[in-house]
């Protein structure tokens, strides 16, 4: 597991995660939009892979079929959510 800080310029805030480094970018993106829906109160998205996931560390967008330990990944980065 490791625990990442994932900003959403849409809502212009911060969460905290804690994800499976072995989960494919697709299921984490399905993961992160359906519990920021559920904290926000609003309806679920109803495409999260049509989000994207980049890493300002590695400076790269994090493509939806490798897992989180295959793009670098580590515990303490910050994770955009656009």
């Amino acid at each position: 597991m490791i625990f990442v800080d994932i900003f959403s310029p849409l809502l212009n805030k911060s969460y905290d995660f804690c994800l499976n480094e072995n989960a494919t970018v697709g299921a984490v993106l399905d993961e992160i939009c359906e519990m920021i829906c559920q904290k926000e109160h609003w309806p679920e998205v109803d495409s999260p892979r049509k989000m994207v996931l980049s890493c300002t560390q590695l400076g790269k967008v994090l493509p939806v079929h490798k897992t989180l330990w295959n793009c670098g990944v580590q515990t303490g980065y910050r994770l955009v959510l656009t």
